[in-house]
């Protein structure tokens, strides 16, 4: 893991607080600078396409811009990706809520505070409450979107950065990826994506998710093309291409 760092500054600080309620302590006095290298969520959403939209009410200076929650694992866990995947969590610090004005702090220095910022640490030892803390607080803070929680799920299955068109950056396919499902639709958006990761970042690379052609930019197509890529897995890319270049003509011919 990253840095423990400000666990041992969390034991020793004075002003320290236990705020009685369970597994959870804050602390009052804490350096900003100790939370730039504390590692994403691993569901965080990409707080990149955030950074314009929030600025200006970041830069108006108000008091909960300086309130940050972090969450301490204090025993190894796994957090499922799908049925046949999951990811280990290392005992350690992770963000929590914070991430966007923490990159906004490191992009503008000039705007560093002078004083302390106050840091909430959550105590967890299980996927659940990894997960449901985290979702606490992006749902209540910003009412994260559908787009937000799919970029998160795609930082957690490990294909966030190999993806680069447009629409998979904001995460615009959960329509898709639902429609083109086969197992049951009360499944996790976390099981669906988990399903098809392969199939996304291969028609990523073929330019399916970043046409200039706005008629084959919606949400039907895009279930349908994950599922021909997913019809023939075992094939090599090219094979791929092909075939789905046969289904866009036959596509075509029926506009």
């Amino acid at each position: 893991m990253t840095t423990l760092t400000l666990v041992k500054q969390v034991e020793q600080l004075r002003d320290q607080v236990s705020t009685g309620i369970p597994n959870k302590t804050m602390v009052l006095n804490a350096n900003l600078e100790d939370l730039f290298d504390i590692p994403h969520h691993p569901l965080q959403r990409n707080e990149e396409l955030r950074i314009n939209k929030m600025s200006p009410i970041f830069a108006r200076g108000c008091a909960t811009l300086y309130d940050f929650a972090v969450i301490n694992v204090t025993e190894e866990f796994t957090m499922v990706l799908g049925k046949e995947d999951s990811l280990l969590i290392e005992p350690g610090l992770y963000m929590c809520d914070g991430h966007t004005r923490r990159l906004w702090f490191k992009m503008n220095p000039e705007q560093m505070p002078a004083h302390a910022v106050v840091v909430s640490i959550y105590n967890v030892d299980n996927a659940k409450d990894f997960e449901e803390i985290y979702y606490s607080f992006d749902s209540a803070d910003s009412v994260e979107t559908s787009g937000n929680k799919l970029t998160g799920i795609f930082r957690a299955n490990g294909i966030k950065d190999k993806v680069t068109s447009p629409v998979l950056i904001r995460g615009g396919i959960k329509s898709a990826i639902e429609m083109a499902y086969p197992g049951d639709p009360k499944e996790r958006l976390s099981d669906k994506v988990y399903y098809f990761k392969d199939e996304i970042v291969m028609l990523d690379h073929l330019g399916v998710f970043s046409t200039a052609d706005p008629s084959l930019r919606f949400q039907t197509l895009y279930a349908a093309c994950l599922i021909t890529a997913k019809m023939y897995a075992g094939d090599s890319e090219d094979i791929i291409n092909d075939r789905l270049h046969m289904f866009l003509l036959i596509f075509y011919c029926l506009l």
